[in-house]
C-alpha cells in the first residue's frame, strides 16, 4: 500500500511491461479505490488495477483466489492475466479481464433483497471450491505447482490460531479514543479464553471480509431476477481473500449490509437464503466481533 495515485501514463508504462502489442487507448475508472483503467489493445479490453491504497500481498491474494473460483465455480470472475507485485516506478498492478456491467444498488439504501440474495449465492460459491483444492486457513500464501486454478494453500494449519492471531491484530493498537481503548484491549484476551469455540478444520471457503453490492455487476446495474449467480455479469475486487469458513464471510457481509438498517430483517433473511446455515449460527458473537475489528481498526486486511 503506497498511497501513491497512478495516472493514464503510469498504466501505459506498466501495460509495456507485459503486453507485445501496442495500446490504442486508455481511460480511467472512476469508481473504486485503486487507480484502475480500461485499455483498449485492438480489439481486446482490459482493466489495469494499482494497488492504490492496497497492499501487493493483498493483489496476490486477490488474484489466487480469482484464479481459484474461476476454474472451480460458476463465479463470474475476470481472468486475470497479469500481476507484478513490485514494478519499476509504479504501485504493484494487475491486468484482467474486462467484464461489462455496473453494480446494483446499494440495498442498505434500497431496500432490495434480490442483491442480498445474491450476496448469499456469491458466498456460497465461495464454498464450493473442492476441498482438495485448498490446504489450510488464513491468508492465502502459496499455491499449488500448476497454480492457483489448481489450488491454494493458507497460513495456517489450525484455523482457529488463524481467528485469534487475525482478531488480536485488528484490536491491537487502536486508534487514539478512551472508550474505545478500554473496550479494545480486552478483546485479545477474549479471544484467547475462547479459542477453544473456534473450528480447528471448518469446510474450506475462500473468505472475503468485505464483500458487499459494489463487488457485483450485473448487466444494466439491476438483477433481472430473484438474486442468483446467474444474474451477474461480473464478481470483482477480492482483495485480501482468504480460507477458512463460510459463516465468517456471511456474518462479515450480514455487519456490513446492515449497518444503520432500521429494519435489518429482510435483508438478513435474504441473505442467507442461498445458504446452509442461517444467521443464529454458532460462534455467531465471535465472528461478530471479528468484522467489528476491521471497523474498528480500519485496517487493510
Amino acid at each position: 500500500m503506497t498511497g501513491k495515485t497512478a495516472d493514464s501514463d503510469d498504466a501505459r508504462r506498466a501495460l509495456g511491461l507485459v503486453l507485445e502489442d501496442g495500446i490504442d487507448s486508455v481511460r480511467p475508472v472512476p469508481e473504486g479505490v485503486n487507480d484502475s483503467f480500461v485499455v483498449t489493445a485492438g480489439d481486446e479490453q482490459l482493466v489495469c488495477k494499482f494497488a492504490t491504497y492496497s497492499r501487493p500481498v493483498s493483489f496476490r491474494e486477490g488474484v489466487a483466489a480469482c484464479r481459484l473460483l474461476g476454474a472451480h465455480t460458476a463465479l463470474p470472475v475476470p481472468a486475470v492475466y497479469a500481476l507484478r507485485t513490485d514494478p519499476p516506478g509504479s504501485p504493484a498492478f494487475q491486468l484482467m479481464e474486462f467484464l461489462s456491467g455496473s453494480p446494483p444498488p446499494d440495498p442498505a439504501e434500497s431496500g432490495e433483497t434480490a442483491t442480498a440474495r445474491a450476496l448469499g449465492a456469491v458466498i456460497a460459491a465461495f464454498a464450493s471450491v473442492p476441498d482438495e483444492t485448498v490446504t489450510g486457513y488464513g491468508p492465502i500464501r502459496d499455491t499449488a505447482e500448476g497454480g492457483a486454478s489448481e489450488g491454494v494453500v493458507g497460513g495456517y494449519d489450525d484455523c482457529a490460531d488463524w481467528f485469534v492471531d487475525y482478531g488480536s491484530t485488528l484490536y491491537d493498537d487502536t486508534p487514539d479514543h478512551d472508550r474505545l481503548a478500554t473496550v479494545a484491549a480486552a478483546v485479545p484476551h477474549h479471544l484467547r479464553a475462547n479459542s477453544d469455540r473456534f473450528p480447528a478444520e471448518p469446510d474450506p471457503s475462500v473468505v472475503v471480509t468485505d464483500i458487499g453490492h459494489s463487488n457485483l455487476l450485473t448487466p444494466n446495474g439491476r438483477l433481472a431476477g430473484n438474486g442468483t449467480v446467474g444474474d451477474l455479469s461480473g464478481v470483482l475486487d477480492l482483495e485480501r481473500a482468504k480460507l477458512g469458513p463460510a459463516a465468517f464471510t456471511g456474518v462479515n457481509t450480514e455487519y456490513l449490509l446492515t449497518r444503520g438498517v432500521e429494519d435489518p430483517d429482510p435483508l438478513v433473511g435474504a441473505l442467507y437464503d442461498p445458504l446452509p446455515f442461517g444467521p443464529d449460527l454458532p460462534r455467531r458473537d465471535l465472528y461478530r466481533l471479528l468484522a467489528l475489528g476491521r471497523s474498528v481498526h480500519a485496517l487493510d486486511l
